[in-house]
């Protein structure tokens, strides 16, 4: 949906202030903040906002900056669509099919938080504002234990 644009504009503003589109919080951040950022719980409010708010097309000023006009009310439709499908699975699960809670919903309850510390490790204590990609993003190797995917 708009992650499209978004992704596209953080590589392009890597870690900028009001630049950077996937840099929804101020620094510096704060404990309860970070917590929120690790656990997913503030990706997952992020979520959920812009996708209530392409459904209705009330596009926030992020996403009408970064996409192309004539790409939003693609970005309506396809909002739209993956409601329905959200509606379906909750649908599904309240109908005691629960086969679509441990192939959909338990294994995103136990990798979003890994994901996403992996993903905050990229730019963690990076430089803010800086036009130079190195002092901005983090390489990484994980151990045995870490997906080597990353």
């Amino acid at each position: 949906m708009h992650r499209r644009y978004t992704h596209t504009s953080h590589h392009t503003y890597t870690w900028h202030q009001n630049l950077d589109s996937q840099m929804p919080f101020d620094l510096p951040m704060t404990l309860r903040v970070w917590l929120l950022e690790l656990t997913g719980i503030s990706l997952l409010r992020y979520h959920i906002v812009q996708l209530v708010q392409a459904v209705f097309a009330q596009h926030s000023p992020m996403i009408r900056k970064v996409a192309p006009q004539d790409e939003l009310p693609r970005l309506a439709r396809n909002a739209r669509i993956f409601l329905l499908i959200y509606m379906f699975i909750g649908v599904g699960m309240f109908l005691d099919h629960t086969w679509l809670l441990w192939f959909l919903v338990v294994p995103r309850l136990l990798g979003a938080p890994i994901m996403q510390y992996f993903t905050i490790l990229l730019h963690a204590e990076t430089a803010v504002n800086s036009s130079s990609i190195l002092k901005t993003t983090h390489s990484f190797h994980t151990n045995w234990l870490g997906p080597r995917f990353i």
